[in-house]
This record gives structure tokens, sequence and C-alpha cells, in this order.
């Protein structure tokens, strides 16, 4: 990694990380979380319909 990251050959130094990427992913034992999250930005006098909701389910009052 640290040679290539010297390198000025481009060709060279894509060997070298496609190298480098081969070994990470027989030998590392790596399980990465995946997280997703929604947030909603609204106005006070927008109410949203709960977690499964749809355009139907909201609601504008005057404000």
């Amino acid at each position: 990694m640290r040679e290539a990251q010297r390198l000025t050959d481009q060709g060279e130094r894509m060997k070298l990380y496609s190298k480098v990427h081969g070994i990470l992913v027989e030998e590392a034992p790596i399980l990465l979380p995946v997280y997703y999250r929604w947030i909603d930005l609204v106005k006070p006098w927008v109410k949203l319909g709960g977690p499964t909701m749809t355009w139907k389910d909201v609601i504008i009052e005057p404000y």
C-alpha cells in the first residue's frame, strides 16, 4: 500500500491497489454495518402520518 502511494505511474499504482484489494477481500474478516436513517424536516403545521405514510397521509394545517 505504501509503495503504491509513492508511485507516480498511474498504471503501476492501480496494479498494486488491485493486489491490495484482492488481499483484503480474501483475508480480512470485514463486516461493514449499514445504517439507514430518514430525517424529516418539516414545518410545524405539516402533520405526517407515521413511519409508513404516503402522500395521502400528509395534512397541512392552516397557520
